[in-house]
């Protein structure tokens, strides 16, 4: 069963080593700045979308089977807009058992019942095929390709650009 959980710094070394895993690094412009700076940066996010106006960054870890097994966050929020950016990673070892799915299932179905945002998206590089599939499977649509969005690992890299829209989204209040 997957699981929503609030933030943690008690989980800052788990999501440090998830981040520096070579599937991690090979599809995401990951910048190393230490697992204290991450720790900080982790201090400034909030798991309570109640309020989008009390952080810029949201995030939830994820629990299977009593492990805490990747992450989910919420993150350039266009107040104005009504928008948001989601991202995601599971751990190595996890992938492939369709956790990424219902965790995202769940992350979208969260946001929408707890925020009035209308609209969200996220952005996968062009070859990073598995992580595509798991926005298809919630019902992201592809919107464009952004040519060169990131550098990653010193290389211009192509992003795929993902949309879903509240009104695509069954929404239970």
């Amino acid at each position: 069963m997957v699981q929503l959980i609030p933030t943690s710094t008690q989980y800052a070394e788990l999501w440090y080593k998830w981040r520096e895993e070579p599937s991690s690094l090979r599809y995401n412009p990951i910048v190393n700045s230490g697992l204290e700076s991450l720790k900080d940066r982790m201090k400034g996010m909030k798991s309570d979308l109640s309020d989008l106006k009390s952080a810029e960054d949201f995030q939830l870890f994820i629990r299977w089977e009593h492990n805490i097994v990747g992450a989910v966050n919420l993150r350039n929020i266009s107040h104005t807009m009504k928008y948001g950016e989601i991202g995601y990673g599971v751990g190595e070892e996890y992938q492939g058992k369709g956790i990424g799915t219902e965790a995202i299932r769940q992350f979208v179905l969260k946001i929408f019942n707890e925020t009035d945002l209308r609209r969200l998206f996220a952005y996968v590089a062009e070859d990073n095929i598995a992580s595509r599939r798991i926005l298809e499977k919630v019902g992201f649509v592809q919107e464009g390709i952004c040519r060169e969005h990131f550098i990653i690992n010193g290389k211009p890299t192509n992003e795929v650009l993902y949309g879903i829209l509240r009104s695509e989204v069954r929404v239970i209040k």
